[in-house]
C-alpha cells in the first residue's frame, strides 16, 4: 500500500522502484559474486563453492562462521554434505509430486 493514498502499489511501480534501488546501491553484489563462483548449482563437495557460500553468508550478516574459522567451517560443511545430501529429495520436484507424496503419508479427511 502507498502510505499517502492507501492504494495498492502496481507491479510496474514496484519493478521501477526495485530497478532504481539496484542502480543506486550494490545490494546484490555479494549474490552476484557468489553466483559467479557456483554457477546455477551449489555443490558442497567443491571447496571453492563452500568458501563462496561462507563469504556470501558473512556479507549478509551471518556471523556464526567467522572468517578466521572458514577453513574448519568448510570442512564441517563437507562432512555434513557427505552424510546428508544424498538423503535430501531431488532439487527438481513438481508441486504435483509433492502433493502426491503428502497424500500418500496421511489419509484424506472425509466429511461425515
Amino acid at each position: 500500500m502507498r502510505p499517502a493514498t492507501g492504494k495498492p502499489v502496481r507491479l510496474h511501480e514496484l519493478a521501477y522502484a526495485c530497478r532504481l534501488y539496484s542502480a543506486f546501491t550494490d545490494f546484490d553484489r555479494s549474490i552476484t559474486e557468489f553466483r559467479s563462483v557456483v554457477g546455477s548449482a551449489l555443490d558442497l563437495g567443491i571447496e571453492m563453492h563452500r568458501h563462496a557460500l561462507l563469504r556470501w553468508l558473512n556479507s549478509w550478516g551471518c556471523r556464526q562462521f567467522e572468517k578466521k574459522d572458514h577453513p574448519s567451517a568448510s570442512d564441517e560443511l563437507k562432512k555434513w554434505a557427505d552424510r546428508w545430501m544424498v538423503r535430501l529429495p531431488p532439487l527438481i520436484r513438481t508441486w504435483q509430486s509433492c502433493q502426491r507424496t503428502r497424500s500418500m503419508r496421511r489419509p484424506r479427511r472425509t466429511a461425515i
